[in-house]
């Protein structure tokens, strides 16, 4: 009788992700995106056109990610063929969404105090992007789990 891989299964770090991707990250981002959209409807502060397609654009990113989290998510936890590359798809997308938004302040329109809020605010949530996304797409390529898990 072979003996089982101690590495094999959604468990551990592998299973923390699976629950970030498909419960953690669409939960929080939805919030976001409600309070926010609560916000512009209740307070409407578009003071151009630009503004206001810029936050329906964003929202339009925003939307899209958290379906692609949950899809990443759920290859992941069910254990589907090309989950692996779809997660890592998935982290390096954010990381890209994050260096995105550092171009909102030269095409929103915004006042000049607006945009010193608003680069200080996309430079902290940049850095987190790359060190959080960083992290789990290094450790999808890295994991003993992972690469028992789901071989190539």
């Amino acid at each position: 009788m072979a003996q089982e891989n101690k590495y094999y299964g959604v468990k551990g770090w592998l299973l923390v992700l699976c629950i970030i991707l498909t419960i953690i990250i669409p939960l929080l981002r939805s919030t976001t995106l409600a309070s926010s959209l609560r916000e512009e409807v209740g307070y409407p502060s578009f003071h151009n056109p630009q503004e206001k397609a810029l936050v329906i654009l964003d929202s339009l990113l925003v939307v899209a990610l958290i379906i692609f989290s949950l899809y990443a998510g759920l290859g992941l936890w069910l254990r589907r063929k090309g989950a692996v590359g779809i997660a890592k798809a998935f982290m390096l997308i954010c990381i890209a969404y994050g260096l995105l938004t550092l171009t909102y302040p030269l095409i929103g329109g915004f006042s000049s105090y607006t945009n010193s809020a608003l680069i200080i605010l996309l430079l902290k949530q940049t850095a987190y992007y790359l060190a959080f996304f960083g992290f789990w797409y290094a450790y999808l390529c890295r994991s003993k789990r992972v690469e028992a898990t789901y071989p190539s």
